[in-house]
């Protein structure tokens, strides 16, 4: 069994604020395997960035025990957790690149206090500069650059020094959706080219839903709910997960839409949403339902996705027939592991 290479153990920050203790993180613990693609993600506001930061103790917890390769870091003094910070690439939302640098000195810095030549030092740099496409701008100063550049160099940066963990924190929150995706796909590739471990900071869920393997949804500081991508995004099992998921989605979209366009419905008439998975989405169900049931089902909306390569559907239907056959056609449902939600 693989051990985590990063274990988060009743993790706790607490703020002094006036007269009062702000429990930014509450008992939070988690485990990251090597190579996990992990996405903490949440509102504004959730401890996501606070909880990640102690990882290289850039946030020294209240209480509990950061464990990194089977080590307490928080038992580490100063030249210690030097060489873990080093093992450790952060990007940041702002890239943080020095202005009067060029490129290639941008990424050449982190490796100024190592024992190699200029000269090796700069093919590092090179190396890393064509791995995110930009060799050929390796003299050029930030400002020459667009933004999903100035994140390509940071980066190229975050890996010069030959990282284990690379932590993601908001990275793409200020670039436009295609900048967005590239970055997130480069994030991806250099997972499997490098074996990366990487922590994805977001509040975006499409891009955990872009790269990330597992994901921890955090709210008031707390983790509120953490497995595969699929188990979290795909079964939810908390109230709160759910409408972090459904926020804003063309999904909660409709479903209002309908809800408030349907509000009377005869007596015969059940407003429902089906949520099904993997070969279900193969089912003929809409005609299934009238053969066995004399039941009409009226498609109002429909989609359908994958996560992890399973596909999910959604579909918002009107049931329409005698009330003991539109029961049977819900337990019929229900059988086939179809998730049944009444919405009026």
């Amino acid at each position: 069994m693989t051990k985590p290479i990063i274990q988060l153990r009743h993790i706790n920050v607490d703020f002094p604020h006036q007269n009062n203790v702000i429990h930014a993180v509450k008992d939070a613990s988690l485990n990251i395997d090597p190579g996990d693609i992990y996405g903490i993600v949440g509102y504004s506001g959730a401890g996501k960035s606070t909880l990640v930061r102690v990882i290289d103790r850039l946030q020294k917890p209240s209480s509990g025990q950061v464990i990194i390769n089977g080590q307490d870091v928080l038992q580490f003094n100063h030249r210690q957790m030097r060489a873990v910070r080093k093992k450790i690439g952060v990007i940041f939302q702002h890239y943080n690149l020095m202005t009067s640098r060029t490129i290639l000195n941008n990424v050449e810095f982190p490796l100024l206090d190592q024992k190699l030549s200029r000269k090796e030092r700069q093919q590092r740099a090179h190396k890393l500069l064509k791995l995110v496409g930009l060799d050929s701008k390796s003299s050029f100063y930030p400002d020459q650059l667009s933004g999903g550049q100035k994140q390509r160099v940071a980066i190229a940066r975050a890996l010069a020094n030959q990282p284990k963990i690379l932590i993601s924190d908001e990275a793409t929150s200020a670039l436009d959706p295609r900048n967005t995706q590239e970055i997130l796909h480069l994030l991806k590739d250099l997972s499997k080219k490098f074996h990366l471990t990487v922590l994805l900071i977001t509040h975006e869920m499409d891009a955990v839903k872009a790269i990330c393997n597992k994901v921890a949804f955090m709210d008031a500081g707390q983790i509120i709910e953490h497995g595969t991508l699929f188990d979290v995004f795909g079964k939810p099992k908390h109230a709160k997960t759910v409408q972090f998921i459904t926020r804003n989605s063309p999904l909660a979209r409709a479903v209002k839409h309908l809800k408030a366009k349907l509000k009377k419905l005869g007596s015969h008439q059940k407003l429902l949403l089906l949520k099904y998975y993997g070969t279900n989405v193969n089912q003929p169900l809409i005609i299934n339902l009238y053969q066995k049931f004399t039941v009409i089902a009226n498609v109002l909306y429909g989609n359908i996705e994958e996560i992890q390569h399973i596909p999910i559907g959604h579909l918002v239907v009107t049931l329409n027939g005698e009330s003991d056959h539109v029961q049977q056609a819900e337990q019929y449902c229900e059988k086939l592991k179809i998730s049944v939600k009444h919405l009026n």
